[in-house]
């Protein structure tokens, strides 16, 4: 025991403490501090005891750590591709039809082919859809018979998606 308050009279120890625990023990006598004079000095001996013995206030608890970062789920999905106005009848001139690409990662590069050779290339500049109108010029369409129009598109991810659509040139 660590002795606290020791008597000038006598050496006697009236006030001794042990630690027990994350805690301490204060052992001794005293008083009522109405039969204590002077009185004021006695109210003060046992208030500052008791902050002694008091445990000073737990810290606050560390706030939780941050999640991990969910997983990169790599984008597999391929773009969507739609060809609208393409004739449906045998034609004899040029026309024009549309293209329209999408993809929630972004469009890339789409590339428009009749009959393997190129006739549009576009850049859809990362935007989640875009729309190509494509013309085909009547010298394209010297051959009579079947023709094909070949859709190629990339999204912002890498993924390609092939489309095509075929018509006929008249005789």
């Amino acid at each position: 025991m660590t002795p606290l308050i020791v008597s000038t009279e006598d050496d006697a120890v009236v006030l001794a403490e042990y630690a027990s625990g994350s805690g301490r023990v204060a052992l001794g006598t005293m008083t009522a501090v109405e039969f204590q004079q002077p009185e004021d000095a006695a109210k003060s001996l046992r208030i500052n005891l008791i902050r002694y013995l008091t445990p000073p206030p737990l810290a606050p608890p560390a706030p939780p750590a941050p999640a991990p970062p969910a997983p990169l789920v790599p984008d597999t999905k391929k773009p969507k591709v739609k060809l609208t106005g393409l004739p449906k009848e045998c034609v004899e001139d040029g026309f024009r039809f549309r293209v329209q690409v999408s993809d929630e990662s972004g469009v890339g590069a789409v590339m428009i082919k009749l009959d393997g050779k190129l006739l549009r290339k576009a850049d859809g500049k990362g935007k989640p859809s875009r729309a190509f109108k494509v013309r085909v010029p009547e010298a394209k369409l010297d051959k009579p018979g079947r023709h094909r129009v070949k859709v190629v598109a990339r999204d912002s991810a890498g993924n390609v998606k092939r489309q095509g659509a075929g018509f006929k040139v008249c005789e």
